[in-house]
């Protein structure tokens, strides 16, 4: 599936958890923390190009949530 924010949502807190605008604030501070200009949806199917300097967010967002 592609990662909406929904989706995201639901990947880190399961269905119904916690609010979109969490997961978005969330994900919005590490990457402004990791000093990123952009966050793409690597589900997408626009994503032409992957150097080996991508970072996945996934992880730190998590981290920065308190989620194991």
């Amino acid at each position: 599936p592609k990662l909406t924010p929904d989706v995201i949502s639901m990947m880190l807190f399961g269905p119904g958890v916690i609010p979109d605008e969490k997961a978005n604030k969330a994900i919005e501070e590490v990457a402004t923390q990791q000093g990123l200009l952009y966050v793409f949806d690597s589900g997408a199917n626009f994503l032409m190009f992957k150097s080996s300097k991508s970072i996945d967010l996934l992880p730190l967002v998590k981290k920065h949530l308190g989620i194991n």
